[in-house]
């Protein structure tokens, strides 16, 4: 059984940043995003993703890291 955090506001993109989950656990949420026909949002939305960084990632999957990196860094910088 896989155990994610989807707590109100969580998502695969905040479980990373708030450390409760690694990088390679995006296949999990994917898989609950499979399986849960109770899940209305689109899948980037629910990974927490903009669109341009759903679709980076889909073109570049060795660019997730990066992705993830980007979104820890403050607005304010």
């Amino acid at each position: 059984m896989i155990v994610v955090n989807k707590g109100a506001g969580m998502s695969f993109v905040n479980d990373y940043i708030n450390g409760y989950a690694f990088a390679d656990d995006i296949h999990k949420h994917i898989d609950i995003w499979h399986e849960d026909e109770s899940i209305r949002e689109e899948l980037h939305e629910y990974l927490g993703m903009t669109w341009d960084e759903y679709v980076e990632w889909v073109n570049n999957p060795s660019d997730l890291r990066s992705i993830l990196s980007l979104r820890m860094i403050p607005d304010n910088e």
